[in-house]
């Protein structure tokens, strides 16, 4: 068994990239800091704090999600909605109606699966292969949508509020994402 730093890093000891597990302790000690300290803070304030909680829970779901699909062989993921479009050919032209047939190679893009990849893509794909499924997916999605609400442009007051609840939930659920991504890298390191 090897020896830990902390008992955050022991948290993560299914990862095998001693880097990604340490830049996760570290993240997760960070979160448990930042909680403590907020206490000591009126409930505005605690609001940011509640924030960068989100920020950074949201950066440990993303990158465990990609870490697991990495490990269990995947190299590339495929886009859902879009689709490359090749080798275009005009079969029928209508000038009366403006309209044109054409045949062409129809083709979804993959991406490859590289250190910078969409969250929104990963959290697709990883319902797609059965990583998880519609219900955590939905979750995710909330918290990758709280992530995202950055941009004080864009922001609306009620985008201000952080209740602890949410907070909570969105422990929950990660408590149960990093269940079933060890649980899946343990299968997955058995069957090799």
């Amino acid at each position: 068994m090897p020896k830990y730093e902390s008992m955050y890093e022991e948290r993560f000891s299914y990862i095998d990239d001693d880097n990604l597990r340490k830049h996760m302790w570290d993240t997760l000690e960070f979160i448990v800091h930042i909680l403590a300290i907020s206490s000591k803070f009126p409930e505005k304030a605690r609001n940011y704090f509640y924030k960068t909680c989100i920020l950074y829970t949201a950066s440990i779901i993303e990158s465990q999600i990609h870490f697991c699909i990495k490990k269990m062989g995947h190299k590339e993921i495929e886009k859902e909605k879009i689709w490359d479009y090749k080798n275009p050919k005009v079969i029928y032209k209508d000038s009366c109606n403006d309209t044109t047939i054409i045949s062409c190679i129809r083709k979804r893009p993959k991406i490859p699966l590289n250190n910078s990849i969409d969250f929104k893509l990963l959290n697709e794909f990883s319902k797609k292969i059965w990583l998880y499924g519609n219900n955590m997916y939905w979750e995710i999605n909330k918290i990758r949508e709280l992530r995202n609400q950055i941009h004080l442009m864009k922001l609306k007051h009620t985008h201000r509020i952080y209740p602890k609840e949410q907070l909570d939930q969105i422990f929950a659920t990660t408590r149960e994402l990093l269940k079933i991504i060890e649980e899946r890298l343990t299968i997955t390191t058995h069957s090799r």
